[in-house]
């Protein structure tokens, strides 16, 4: 099914195939998914090709799901999500939404991604949740399964863009690589953050595999929230650039580090707890003991 007009368009039962959202109208293309099911065995579900601004409103009460096929991305052509869209995309509503990517990512987004509200639950073979200028959790509840990253805005051309920013809701990612990851800036300035990649603290991963809590190139900021992270990799919170901690609630368990990072940290609030550091050199019998500071 094709939509072509800026609108707002009402879908409800179930579809075996996909829905394509491809206008050329400056308008938004606003999709109400109450209780909806939709499936493709040959490529991406729900796919916003072109439109002014996409949003998806889940319902009140609804249940709602999307599924893709298990190989159509893997020549790199887009769409390559079981929700994709290539405009700014905001999912909000009080409903729920379950999206399966069998093929790459879970949601990805060639823009802007917000998760305003909603419970929202991805699993997905690469990374979970996707945006490209930037991925904003508002006041949703995202519990993401990833092969890959779990949230990750990935734009490394923009300095004002490639962003992750939790402002609240709740946030529990497992991931087999980063948990979040931002090609700048990874800010936490409220709600409760839930991070376990690689495994856990307990695990190795490959030298050529990164599998760490919270990684912004540029920053990770942390101005709030609650934050909770057991990663396996080196660095549980990483930056190439600065680590600021100014409020808030952080504990972390690592395989190395607790927090690093290759300019500066700063830690003028709130309270840090390193639970276990497991050392490369040693045996994993040898965990540190715990530390704490407020």
């Amino acid at each position: 099914m094709t939509i072509t007009a800026a609108a707002t368009y009402r879908l409800s039962g179930s579809l075996d195939g996909q829905v394509v959202v491809d206008t050329t109208d400056e308008g938004v293309v606003r999709i109400v998914l109450d209780d909806a099911g939709i499936s493709s065995s040959t490529t991406s579900a729900l796919a916003f090709l072109d439109a002014g601004t996409a949003m998806v409103v889940l319902a009140d009460g609804s249940a709602n799901s999307l599924g893709d096929g298990s190989g159509y991305a893997a020549d790199g052509s887009e769409p390559n999500a079981a929700l994709y869209s290539a405009a700014d995309l905001t999912i909000t509503g009080t409903g729920s939404l379950e999206v399966t990517g069998n093929a790459n990512d879970g949601i990805a987004g060639k823009d802007g991604l917000v998760l305003d509200s909603g419970t929202i639950t991805v699993g997905a073979v690469d990374d979970g949740i996707r945006g490209k200028d930037y991925l904003v959790v508002q006041d949703a509840d995202a519990t993401v399964t990833a092969g890959g990253d779990g949230l990750k805005a990935d734009n490394a051309e923009d300095t004002a863009a490639g962003y992750v920013h939790v402002a609240g809701g709740s946030v529990d990612v497992t991931a087999a690589g980063d948990g979040i990851s931002a090609e700048t800036d990874v800010i936490v300035g409220g709600g409760e953050v839930t991070v376990a990649s690689g495994g856990g603290s307990g695990r190795t991963v490959a030298d050529d595999t990164s599998a760490k809590g919270l990684k912004g190139t540029v920053s990770v900021v942390i101005g709030g929230g609650t934050v909770d992270v057991d990663a396996a990799d080196d660095d549980v919170v990483h930056s190439d650039g600065v680590v600021s901690i100014t409020d808030g609630t952080l504990t972390v368990a690592t395989g190395d580090d607790g927090v690093h990072s290759d300019a500066d940290v700063s830690i003028a609030g709130g309270t840090l707890t390193v639970t276990a550091s497991w050392r490369r050199s040693r045996a994993p019998s040898s965990r540190s003991a715990a530390a704490t500071w407020t």
